[in-house]
């Protein structure tokens, strides 16, 4: 009986889809590969040319074009119940901010978002500042409606939770 209170806590409403690029690994290009040596790391003034992704993309003035059509669209849509961008922070800002609004939590199906490279880890995938990204939540059986609007612009979608 102490169960059932639980599993309805559980419910699923409403269900989150990320929205345009793919999360982008991080690189941390200060990381030492022998921690007993004391010496200060040096930085290789070539670094910035060899670690173009430590930094968040580049916008891309296109993709953003038909996300912002996509996204006129949508808040349309009776399904959709919320939507920020994924700026600073990435997923980790977007969904507690959006989770901390409705006064819920969020569940996110980290093997469903989008990736820019094989095998990220959930840090990085958590973490990705990539341009032109939205968090939407929409009403729980909705999520193909919605996706298909972004289809519609040219603009991937998926179901993450």
């Amino acid at each position: 009986m102490k169960i059932k209170p639980i599993l309805k806590g559980l419910e699923t409403l409403a269900n989150c889809i990320v929205v345009a690029g793919a999360a982008k690994a991080i690189y941390n290009k200060f990381s030492s590969s022998d921690d007993d040596d004391d010496e200060e790391d040096e930085i290789d003034e070539d670094d910035d040319e060899e670690n173009e992704d430590a930094s968040p993309a580049a916008g891309n003035p296109f993709l953003e074009k038909r996300l912002i059509e996509a996204c006129l669209e949508v808040i349309h849509h009776d399904a959709l119940i919320g939507m920020q961008d994924m700026g600073a922070a990435g997923l980790t800002s977007s969904g507690s901010e959006m989770a901390s609004k409705a006064g819920t939590g969020m569940l996110l199906d980290l093997d469903l978002v989008p990736q820019s490279e094989d095998n990220m880890s959930a840090y990085e995938m958590m973490l990705s500042e990539t341009q032109e990204r939205m968090l939407l939540v929409v009403e729980k059986g909705q999520e193909q409606a919605i996706i298909d609007i972004f289809t519609k612009h040219d603009v991937e979608a998926c179901a993450v939770g």
